[in-house]
């Protein structure tokens, strides 16, 4: 198997429950540019950002580890932070929503 096929194959191994959700977090609505989601099952190493914190495009926003290799996650415009729904420590599937982003000043 190639690259990601491999990977994908390994995840189904050894987290048959990847991309179902925890119960009580809510998916991320792909289609809202505010939603930041998880990109791949993993621990929360730590969140940058607190509720109301203004962030620039680029900002890190938390750490993500996953198969021993660390993700930081940024923000991809200016904005304001409207919610926080993990904390380091956090167990998290693949698509989970994890930030809520605002425009700025509303």
């Amino acid at each position: 198997m190639a690259g990601l096929e491999a990977l994908a194959a390994a995840e189904r191994r050894c987290c048959p429950d990847a991309g179902k959700g925890v119960p009580g977090r809510p998916l991320a609505d792909p289609t809202n540019p505010w939603h930041v989601a998880a990109p791949m099952p993993g621990a929360i190493v730590n969140v940058a950002v607190t509720p109301g914190q203004r962030v620039n495009a680029g900002s890190t926003l938390l750490a993500l580890e996953a198969m021993k290799m660390e993700t930081h996650m940024t923000a991809d415009r200016d904005a304001e932070v409207e919610a926080v729904l993990v904390a380091a420590g956090d167990r998290v599937q693949a698509k989970e929503l994890l930030i809520v982003l605002r425009a700025a000043g509303k």
